[in-house]
């Protein structure tokens, strides 16, 4: 469980974590959040041809209902050899680091999830699972980092509009970029204890800002 100390007299961001544990089903289930490839597999495979991507194809699939029963172990297997026969299949390399986290082979999974970010340079979810690894071992300002680089590959990515707001409350760093993260998340938010937990937010970033803001005017 991430545990998060927050200043006694800070009522409103007090409020704003308990909404918010609510809305992320009590964060030590904060794994469950992690971003997974659901197969059909991506473009470059499906345009592809060749025993090895059909078999790799295979594989993935086999490795995905291994998950969906709970096999975990088998799964694991299952991805690694889909990406032994073809190691240019960002999905299974997506999935593998998930259940690796999930197995808490937490360094494996880092490295697959940086081979998924490398081979699929538009998909913000394996920067955004880093991320969520990071935050689940209290390495705050690393899980930030990787929720910022995911916001660059895809600044509506909602997850990690959440997340990212989240940790710069958590750790006193809201900013002009903060706010109009949480601006962007509002607008596409449909979770009602997300929406308390932001509205709550947004007025502790704009008390916070509002000195600086004043200056500027003045």
């Amino acid at each position: 469980m991430i545990h998060v100390r927050l200043h006694p007299s800070n009522a409103i961001l007090r409020a704003a974590a308990r909404a918010l544990l609510l809305a992320s089903g009590a964060a030590a289930a904060l794994a469950a959040g992690c971003a997974k490839s659901r197969f059909e597999p991506p473009a470059a495979i499906r345009a592809g041809s060749g025993a090895q991507i059909e078999e790799a194809k295979r594989l993935a699939s086999a490795a995905q209902r291994a998950d969906d029963e709970g096999r975990i172990e088998e799964a694991i297997d299952l991805y690694r050899r889909a990406i032994a026969t073809y190691r240019e299949f960002p999905g299974a390399w997506l999935n593998l680091g998930t259940l690796l986290m999930k197995n808490k082979q937490n360094i494996e999974a880092v490295e697959a999830f940086k081979v998924a970010a490398d081979l699929s340079p538009t998909d913000p979810a394996p920067l955004f699972n880093i991320g969520v690894l990071w935050e689940q071992l209290g390495w705050l300002h690393d899980a930030s980092k990787y929720y910022n680089e995911a916001l660059q590959r895809e600044p509506g990515y909602l997850n990690a509009l959440r997340r990212s707001v989240h940790l710069d409350m958590l750790q006193d760093t809201a900013s002009e970029v903060t706010l109009e993260r949480l601006k962007r998340a509002m607008t596409l938010e449909t979770d009602p204890n997300w929406k308390t937990a932001f509205d709550l937010y947004k007025r502790r970033i704009e008390q916070k800002l509002r000195p600086s803001r004043e200056s500027v005017a003045g």
